[in-house]
């Protein structure tokens, strides 16, 4: 599958009235078995940014290494959960 050139994430309010937080999510990349790595990060109060615009801007720095050329994603795992993988697909199909 091939990577995305460019994020810009996405920005929502959580909590109760009065205590809400930015938060931002965006996607960083795949494991070995496949699965996305989706990554949380609050941003800050309510009343700190203007609007969603200024939230997004404020998830910007996170998205930056993410958006580079060069970014490939980190591989999580370790080599006995790539044999597990490897030997239940040779049960699966043989």
């Amino acid at each position: 599958m091939a990577r995305r050139r460019y994020q810009r994430g996405h920005v929502f309010l959580r909590g109760k009235r009065g205590q809400r937080v930015w938060v931002g999510r965006y996607l960083e990349g795949v494991t070995t078995t496949g699965k996305r790595i989706n990554k949380s990060v609050v941003l800050g109060e309510e009343k700190d940014f203007s609007g969603k615009k200024m939230a997004l801007r404020a998830l910007e720095p996170y998205l930056k290494k993410v958006n580079d050329i060069n970014y490939r994603p980190a591989t999580t795992g370790d080599v006995r959960g790539v044999r597990e993988n490897l030997e239940g697909y040779g049960a699966a199909n043989g």
